[in-house]
């Protein structure tokens, strides 16, 4: 596939990613606003900042590294060196994101009980975003838009579905703070399905 393919192609897949991502998010919120109200959908948003805020603290540039060094060594043909780049990265990502959600999970316990569990569901999910955003990385790196776009739209289409769902059904912040973790594993599997037709957990060793 020449370049220019490329970049129509990965152009494509990451508007259309963006737009359909705009969409469920703007149908799925009118029907959060409705359903919850302003004061439990402010709480609810409240968690998924944080989550967002946590796990860009536990991903401190890596996600920008395995891009950059993805394709570097990809575009050269070095399967084996990117992989041991994207081993390597892995390993770190998971002991940071394990650290946040560990760390977080330990305060859940001294804070009041009503925040507790809400706290709890925001340390897996922390955990879970930070590697669906460097499996994101890995495939950008790989000139894959599709894979993480595809995933992207099929994730928040069953949240959005699994949110209204919810509400819909009488239920609050907690069964939707599932559905958003469940959404996240859906987006990893998805990609890390795709991932090894570009990288291995064995390489050659990193540089």
């Amino acid at each position: 596939m020449s370049v220019y393919q490329t970049i129509v192609r990965n152009t494509y897949w990451s508007a259309l990613s963006t737009v359909g991502g705009l969409l469920m998010g703007l149908i799925t919120n009118i029907v959060l606003a409705r359903a919850l109200g302003a004061p439990l959908l402010g709480r609810y948003n409240y968690w998924l900042w944080l989550i967002g805020l946590l796990a860009l603290i536990a991903s401190p540039g890596l996600p920008g590294a395995m891009t950059k060094f993805g394709a570097e060594y990809l575009g050269r043909d070095e399967k084996e060196t990117a992989s041991a780049v994207f081993a390597r990265l892995l390993r770190i990502e998971l002991v940071l994101g394990a650290l946040v959600a560990g760390i977080v999970l330990v305060y859940s316990l001294l804070v009041p009980a009503s925040d507790t569990a809400a706290l709890a569901l925001v340390a897996f999910s922390v955990l879970f975003v930070v590697v669906e955003v460097f499996f994101q990385a890995a495939a950008k790196g790989a000139q894959d838009f599709r894979v993480f776009s595809q995933a992207s739209l099929i994730g928040g289409f069953l949240y959005g579905v699994a949110a209204i769902a919810i509400v819909s059904f009488g239920y609050g912040i907690y069964p939707l703070l599932i559905a958003y973790i469940g959404r996240r594993i859906l987006t990893i599997l998805l990609i890390g399905w795709k991932l090894p037709a570009h990288y291995t957990l064995q390489g050659s060793p990193a540089p």
